[in-house]
Order: C-alpha cells, then structure tokens, then sequence
C-alpha cells in the first residue's frame, strides 16, 4: 500500500478501473451532483480508490472504511518521533513528559 499510495502512474486508475469494476467507477463518476466537488478533486478520489483496489483487489463495493484509512496512513510521511507524539497532549509536568518520551 505504502508503494502504491506514492505512484504517480497515470495510466493506473484507467486500468484498474477497465480491469476490476468499470460500472462502478461510472456510477460514482455520475453520483456528482452539482455543487459538490470539482473535477479535480473527483479525480483524486477515483485514483485513490483504484490505488485501494490495486492493493486489495474487487469492487468498488468492497472497499471499507479501513481500507481508506490503510491508504491514509501509508501516505503519511513516518517521522513522528516520541517526543513529538508525547508533546501532542501538552503535558504541564515536564518530568513526566520527559519520563514518557524516554
């Protein structure tokens, strides 16, 4: 997931969407109703989802919640360190925060 959450493919949604679940792809392309997003963010949505589907495999159906999540974090940068986790709960005793981040 991690690999796919970064490829740039441009041809990777067309083929996912050919290969796996054609219709389904149609039907959210046609659920846009006016007034929601552009064409542009529509089309991240639908290269998400096929990056989802190259992972995973099936329909556009069989994708849940924690499949998006899954590709989320994959696309996170990981350079989070304990202390910046620590310091996300503002912790007012510094000996405590300092006990926590080693």
């Amino acid at each position: 997931m991690a690999w796919l959450s970064s490829s740039m493919s441009p041809h990777l949604r067309g083929a996912i969407e050919t290969a796996r679940d054609p219709k389904g792809f149609t039907d959210l392309r046609n659920a846009r109703m006016p007034g929601q997003p552009d064409q542009r963010r529509t089309s991240k949505a639908l290269n998400a989802l096929a990056r989802i589907l190259a992972a995973k495999g099936g329909g556009i159906d069989d994708i849940v919640v924690g499949d998006v999540l899954e590709l989320l974090l994959a696309a996170t940068p990981t350079f989070t360190s304990p202390a910046q986790l620590v310091d996300r709960f503002d912790l007012k005793c510094k000996p405590i925060r300092d006990l926590l981040v080693s």
